[in-house]
């Protein structure tokens, strides 16, 4: 008994108890954690019994900011509204910013270029009392104006400033040959000087006006003329005053053609050789009178209800001629149109004149053009051959004795290069044009001859060159054939007044056929020079005989004739010598002051409302179309008017198109400027023995003729 009493005592039940709680796990995806406990503190033993309780403790570890289901809960959120309002606040921040910073560009940019404009203001003069032309041409000599009237009546007014000149062409026999004169400008001053004048000139068009843009008349001796003497001088006071005015829609409008400008004109364009016009649906013409060169725009080339900003402009640059081969020859300006993005409905009409001489024949002409940017090198590509045109051609091209017109979609360079015939020789037609210095020699006097192509635009290049190497004219430009077949041209200066003597010890020079008919110089000339034996001598009368090697039958001759007493007069009491043909009377200063400032004209165009640019209006023309434009028996048709007005020489051109009598008459207005276009027009319907078509011209004349 008191032995299972000890051993009770000894193995008595002992009651199972909790040990303390390990630390809480890490927060689960659940936002839950965990702590176990065990019961072993005491353990259970000898029948003793477990701990009550669970040993696994789980609890919300992010304070019961979980979301239902399990989602989780972020820990003090952000509220949506406040985020978004954050981010806007850091929109309007940045956009403000922005704006700020254009403004601040904008003005800087606006008072440069103002301060640039007002310093430009002071190199140029106003005098509206100066008067001076160029001696006329004769009757025999004028080009045939058709596309612009009065473009050869233009007597340009040339004046002095400074210009480097190239050294003389080593490559050539005489170093008295000169090429060229530099006249590339930088960008900012010729877009500044075209920007004046467009913000000046530029006009504003309705939808329903035909628009006649052209450069002033006599825009030679009126466009942008630059000050020769220190006392014309204009004060930086009156200049500003000048340039202060309100800003107006033509102010934008420039600006809008400024940007335009910098993408699509050469750097070197000059301000005279470049016009711009806004076009509509109802069409209208621009027009270089100084360099006879025209675009016309037909009623429907531009989309109704579209406005197009279009230019016209000639490069007279050197770099801007297409590089030829031995056996090609230029024949015409090197035409500009643009910009390259519009997009036309049907074909514009750019008129020019050639030097080719069509009479003798033996020309193998083509048109040639090019695409490529301004900013990149040039490259021409044959558009066409005349007389190898197929369907597939893209222009239309209609060459006349003294004017070339191309009909086509596409607003790019053009140009027109011939050479011979196989085993033929064909003729170019120069001019020969004699400038000397504006200012009374000291000791030295230089004549310089210019040789150029017979267009108007080579004797305005030559004018303005001049202009700014201050020249007087010495005669009337001449013209001399030229004929292919490597025979140079030669020059000599005979019959000189007593008291000068030629520095040449010949008297003669002689320029490379292969730089007259193949050279990309547009201004090539060479050069005499005279000096002074006896100072008591005032006058120097010459003859500079120009013919080309083996063909004396082709000579011309320049009269000089200068009194030094009248330049003296005339340079120190600033006027202007009286023009009369030396030819008049011996004792007349057959001389042309180029050198006096004239009044300025900023206008780079001006607008004519008095005149149309289309002859008859749109309901005439759709008449005239619906009578024309379906084939007969008799062949009066369209067919036969292209026939009648000389545009047939490839006409399957009109019969590819919807309305063959449209582009006809298109082609017409350009062709035909003179006073009885209309007139001659009704005479060759009567002659087709279309009496209805002539009576829609002669019943509405009386409201538009």
């Amino acid at each position: 008994m008191a032995m299972t009493q000890r051993l009770l005592y000894l193995y008595s039940t002992v009651q199972g108890a909790w040990s303390t709680w390990s630390s809480w796990s890490t927060c689960s995806p659940d936002c839950v954690h965990h702590r176990r406990r065990s019961c072993d503190n005491p353990e259970p033993t000898y029948g003793g019994q477990y701990c009550d309780g669970s040993d696994l403790d789980s609890n919300n570890c992010t304070s019961g900011m979980c979301r239902d289901g399990g989602a989780v809960v972020l820990v003090n959120p952000t509220d949506p509204g406040e985020a978004e309002d954050s981010n806007n606040m850091a929109m309007y921040i940045g956009v403000c910013v922005a704006f700020a910073v254009c403004i601040t560009v904008v003005v800087i940019l606006v008072l440069i270029i103002r301060r640039r404009n007002i310093q430009n203001q002071g190199v140029f003069d106003m005098d509206p009392t100066g008067d001076g032309n160029l001696p006329p041409l004769e009757n025999d000599e004028k080009k045939a104006s058709k596309n612009c009237h009065d473009m050869v009546s233009v007597q340009p007014d040339l004046t002095q400033t400074v210009v480097s000149i190239r050294p003389a062409n080593v490559d050539s026999p005489n170093n008295n040959i000169e090429p060229t004169v530099d006249k590339t400008a930088s960008m900012s001053n010729k877009s500044q000087q075209l920007a004046q004048t467009l913000s000046k000139g530029g006009s504003k068009h309705g939808p329903g006006d035909h628009l006649l843009t052209e450069n002033p008349l006599g825009g030679s001796m009126e466009k942008l003329a630059i000050k020769s003497h220190p006392k014309n001088t204009m004060s930086m006071s009156s200049s500003m005053s000048m340039n202060q005015r309100p800003i107006s829609n033509g102010d934008v409008q420039s600006a809008s053609r400024l940007s335009l400008m910098s993408t699509q004109l050469p750097c070197n364009i000059e301000a005279d050789a470049v016009i711009w016009g806004t076009f509509t649906h109802t069409g209208g013409r621009l027009c270089l009178n100084e360099s006879g060169v025209s675009l016309t725009v037909p009623e429907g080339a531009i989309c109704k209800g579209d406005s197009e900003e279009v230019f016209l402009a000639v490069c007279r640059d050197d770099k801007d001629r297409p590089k030829l081969t031995d056996k090609q020859t230029i024949l015409s300006p090197v035409i500009l149109c643009g910009p390259t993005s519009v997009l036309l409905k049907k074909p514009v009409v750019i008129s020019f004149q050639h030097c080719a001489n069509m009479r003798q024949g033996a020309w193998i002409l083509s048109v040639y053009n090019c695409d490529t940017p301004i900013d990149e090198a040039s490259y021409w590509t044959k558009l066409v051959t005349l007389g190898q045109e197929t369907i597939n051609t893209p222009i239309y091209t209609q060459l006349d004795p003294n004017h070339c017109h191309i009909m086509t979609e596409q607003l790019h360079r053009y140009t027109l290069i011939g050479e011979s015939v196989p085993g033929g020789r064909a003729i170019k037609i120069l001019r020969l044009v004699a400038f000397a210095p504006a200012m009374p020699p000291s000791m030295d006097y230089s004549i310089r001859v210019y040789v150029v192509e017979d267009t108007q635009d080579a004797l305005e290049g030559v004018i303005q060159v001049e202009r700014k190497l201050g020249g007087r004219l010495l005669d009337k430009p001449k013209q001399i054939p030229f004929q292919d077949g490597g025979n140079n041209l030669c020059l000599t200066i005979e019959e000189l007044s007593s008291g000068w003597r030629s520095k040449l010890a010949a008297n003669y020079q002689e320029i490379p056929f292969r730089h007259i008919w193949s050279g990309n110089q547009n201004n090539l000339h060479c050069s005499f020079s005279l000096e002074l034996l006896d100072r008591s001598q005032h006058k120097i009368s010459c003859k500079i005989q120009v013919y080309q090697k083996a063909i004396l039958s082709n000579r011309q001759l320049l009269h000089v004739f200068t009194n030094l007493k009248d330049i003296t007069t005339s340079s120190n009491s600033n006027e202007t010598s009286t023009l009369k043909s030396p030819r008049q009377t011996a004792s007349t200063t057959a001389i042309t002051d180029l050198h006096k400032p004239r009044h300025v004209t900023t206008a780079i165009y001006a607008t004519d409302p008095q005149q149309r640019a289309f002859r008859f209006p749109a309901h005439i023309r759709n008449q005239l179309c619906l009578l024309l434009n379906s084939p007969n028996a008799r062949g009066n048709d369209w067919r036969m008017l292209a026939q009648a007005l000389t545009v047939d020489r490839y006409i399957n051109y009109f019969a590819t198109k919807q309305s063959p009598t449209e582009h006809i008459l298109d082609l017409w207005e350009a062709r035909h400027r003179e006073d009885t276009a209309v007139t001659d027009l009704m005479n060759i319907l009567r002659t087709m023995r279309r009496m209805d078509a002539a009576a829609v011209l002669e019943n509405d004349s009386g409201a538009w003729l």
